[in-house]
């Protein structure tokens, strides 16, 4: 197992380069382990990977020990709303191996050994107790890109099942079971609570969508996917609405990023413009870089070019 050591990680320069925020230094402590085979339980959560498409690395994120209240180690949502800072969420992040296998998109649409246990884990709306084999020995270590959140290590799956009984939702239940478009499938679960976090990771899982069209979606693709689907169904009722007639000013932050949107009297049109200040994973240089997207009223017609996914998460927030 290993001996409990504190490390002490200085942030890459994109997480303490803000002037605002000032330099961080994150420390906490976790397991320093080289350990092939665990008990455990996750949030639950699964992460797809992108960069082998059209195959996908499909990963179950656990600890190497069962740990309470792990459905915090992926609550983004309670993260900002309890105001947690880096440190905080890279002690949570740190902890949870990626056990992944390797399959294709269209797997989706099959059943397997392990198709079946990350579909069952990924609809679960509780913890789920796992117990996890991996292919060879791993060391638990602090994984940072620019995509994803952080994780504390990989490893290739040779054996999995589910120790626990896990909790679906009839309405998730109902979704995966009935043949209807995944937009539909978005907009029910949505009427009966489930926020964007869950609907991306069902998506992501492939069990949403017709039958015979589901596929694996990697996780940055859904993410931005719900968001934008969300928020085109709030922009139905925002264009309904009368225009406010004033200039509106909001400000917010968080971890570093700061966040301020003018309204103004008119119709509906957005235009999101995003900084990157220099060293930031998105801006090597030595000078800041802008990005800037724009819709119209009549809405657009192709996927954005400078901001990416940041302009339909920014829509989204803006339309609520």
């Amino acid at each position: 197992m290993g001996s409990e050591v504190t490390y002490n990680y200085k942030l890459k320069k994109d997480l303490m380069k803000d002037p605002g925020y000032g330099r961080k230094i994150a420390t906490f402590k976790v397991k320093e382990i080289y350990k092939d085979e665990f008990f455990s339980n996750t949030p639950p959560s699964l992460f797809v990977g992108s960069k082998l498409l059209p195959d996908v690395n499909v990963g179950i994120l656990s600890p190497p020990e069962k740990k309470e209240n792990i459905w915090i180690y992926d609550a983004q949502k309670y993260w900002a709303e309890k105001n947690l800072d880096i440190s905080e969420i890279l002690s949570y992040r740190s902890n949870l191996i990626n056990s992944r296998f390797r399959t294709n998109v269209k797997e989706a649409r099959n059943n397997g050994r392990f198709l079946d246990l990350a579909r069952e884990i990924g609809m679960s709306i509780k913890p789920v107790d796992v117990e996890i084999k991996l292919k060879k020995k791993i060391k638990l270590r602090l994984n940072i890109d620019d995509t994803a959140l952080p994780i504390g290590g990989r490893g290739t799956l040779e054996k999995a099942r589910i120790t626990s009984n896990t909790k679906i939702s009839q309405y998730v239940d109902k979704v995966y079971f009935d043949d209807i478009k995944a937009v539909d499938g978005i907009n029910y679960l949505t009427k009966h609570g489930f926020d964007e976090s869950a609907l991306s990771k069902f998506l992501s899982i492939g069990i949403m969508g017709q039958k015979q069209k589901r596929v694996f979606v990697p996780t940055r693709f859904s993410i931005t996917a719900i968001d934008s689907i969300l928020g085109n169904e709030m922009l139905k009722k925002v264009k309904t609405f009368p225009i406010v007639n004033e200039y509106k000013f909001f400000y917010g932050n968080y971890l570093g990023n700061h966040y301020f949107v003018l309204f103004f009297p008119n119709i509906y049109n957005y235009e999101l413009f995003e900084t990157y200040l220099p060293g930031s994973f998105w801006n090597p240089t030595s000078k800041i870089n802008v990005g800037t997207d724009f819709e119209s009223f009549k809405g657009r017609t192709k996927y954005v070019e400078q901001t990416a996914g940041g302009f339909y998460a920014t829509r989204l927030g803006i339309t609520e």
